[in-house]
């Protein structure tokens, strides 16, 4: 009953195969006819049949390395769980057919088993692997954030490995790359310089297999460079006088620091160096160092002097004259501080070629007759000009005679009174 096969069912060892999957089926074996009064007999064995257990591991699977893929196991038949078993990695839970499954190889292939438990009865457990390739993730380093100057390009530091054989550049900005090397030149543009930070990213080739490709971005700073717009001037001033110089420039993060004469000034940190007022000690040669981020270069200024010139003052006043036609006249005056040059004056008017301390008339006249006075100017004309005291030349005329006589001769008496003849 039931059906099922034998090799040969006339012999007494003949192999039954059954053909129901589950259950019990009855075999009957019967005797032939024997001559004589016996009859024929039978006799029945039962037959158990148990389910046989099934397994499948699922279709092999392809998988990133540092990644998890999801088994997809099978069982049936006589088999109620199963577990998998692997060389390496890890199961989410290994008792679950649907387990996640994390490879810790970084490339290569895993083959993994799934084995039935031992069902009842006389079936054993079964097995069925399933071999999953796993392919080397790209990785992907575009270096360490960079600060450089405006007047500079950015040399890239970036680093690839795993899966990846090259890589592309790119940036949120509008500079250019010399080539899509790790080890590029990046060159800003005007509109990076402006903007000040921009993004660059090195992004992996997409590799075989089911890694993707990946990327990793740095931050470039770009720092405006030192620009001295303005150079400081020279500046002369009058002792007592407040006086400053001053330097234009642009750039990031500026800093200042004067100096003279080569010395560093100490608190002389601003764009403009204010004398107020300024003394004589405070002339000399003068400069400014101006720095911006650190990586710019510093730049210097022009050196310029300050002048500070002495004020005027007349320590001997012009004498008043009062000389003889024809003789020579002069005037004199002494004065302190910086004089760039002197001009005489005649009643207000200057006198030309009168540009020395000493005025000198030679041969004079009552033309020559008037008031005088000098009028001394400054170097640099930073002190105010100082007049002299006015002083007067007086010209008195040399006396004439005029002797007269007929041309008769006389002859003078001893007393000078008398004529004789």
């Amino acid at each position: 009953n039931n059906g099922g096969t034998f090799s040969n069912q006339n012999a007494l060892n003949s192999t039954y195969t059954p053909s129901i999957s589950s259950g019990t089926v009855t075999l009957t074996l019967t005797t032939n006819d024997p001559s004589g009064p016996c009859n024929v007999v039978s006799d029945t064995v039962v037959i158990t049949v148990f389910e046989a257990p099934t397994v499948n591991a699922g279709s092999a699977q392809e998988v990133c390395s540092g990644e998890s893929i999801t088994l997809n196991g099978t069982i049936d038949g006589g088999a109620s769980n199963a577990t998998w078993f692997a060389p390496s990695g890890t199961f989410s839970d290994n008792d679950v057919l649907n387990a996640t499954y994390t490879p810790s190889i970084s490339s290569g292939t895993v083959t993994l088993t799934l084995t039935t438990d031992d069902p009842s009865g006389p079936c054993n457990a079964v097995s069925d692997t399933v071999v999953i390739t796993v392919f080397e993730a790209p990785t992907v380093d575009a270096g360490s954030n960079q600060t450089i100057c405006s007047t500079v390009t950015a040399t890239m530091n970036a680093t690839i490995g795993g899966g990846a054989s090259s890589g592309t550049w790119s940036t949120s900005g509008s500079g250019t790359f010399s080539d899509n090397s790790p080890t590029a030149i990046y060159t800003p543009s005007t509109n990076d310089i402006n903007n000040e930070t921009i993004t660059l990213t090195y992004t992996t080739n997409n590799p075989s297999g089911p890694c993707n490709a990946i990327s990793d971005s740095m931050t470039l700073t770009i720092k405006e460079a030192v620009v001295i717009t303005t150079q400081p001037s020279n500046v002369g001033v009058c002792d007592g006088q407040d006086a400053s110089i001053s330097v234009v420039a642009y750039g990031d993060d500026l800093s200042y620091q004067w100096y003279k004469d080569g010395v560093l000034i100490s608190s002389a940190t601003n764009n403009v160096l204010d004398f107020t007022p300024a003394f004589l000690a405070d002339a000399g040669n003068y400069y400014v160092v101006i720095s911006g981020d650190s990586s710019c270069t510093v730049e210097k200024s022009n050196t310029v002097t300050l002048n500070v010139n002495r004020q005027i003052n007349i320590t001997d006043q012009p004498d008043d004259l009062a000389l003889c036609e024809g003789s020579t006249a002069t005037f004199n005056v002494a004065a302190t501080g910086d004089i760039a040059s002197y001009q005489w004056r005649k009643d207000g008017v200057d006198i030309s070629g009168a540009n020395s301390a000493t005025l000198t008339i030679n041969n004079n006249s009552s033309a020559d007759i008037g008031n005088y006075d000098v009028v001394i100017i400054g170097i640099g004309s930073t002190c105010p000009s100082i007049v002299s005291n006015v002083a007067t030349l007086d010209v008195t005329l040399q006396p004439t005679a005029n002797i007269s006589y007929p041309e008769t001769e006389y002859c003078m008496s001893f007393s000078g009174q008398e004529p004789i003849n």
